[in-house]
């Protein structure tokens, strides 16, 4: 998965083999990327999960 995301959600296993572990297509392309290009975006970014508030973020889809 994405390391630079960290995101703890809940995929049934065909979702996980389709998405290769990750949440977002965004997140897909940037694990296909090589290491060094990971590490090079990853790089002076604050880590934190405070982002995300339970399901109401503005990227997911599926909203009530």
């Amino acid at each position: 998965a994405n390391e630079a995301c960290h995101l703890l959600f809940i995929q049934c296993p065909e979702c996980a083999e389709k998405m290769n572990d990750c949440c977002s297509d965004d997140c897909m392309k940037i694990h296909a990327l090589p290491e060094e290009e990971q590490k090079a975006l990853r790089r002076g970014k604050e880590v934190s999960n405070k982002i995300f508030k339970k399901g109401r973020s503005e990227v997911l889809k599926f909203k009530n």
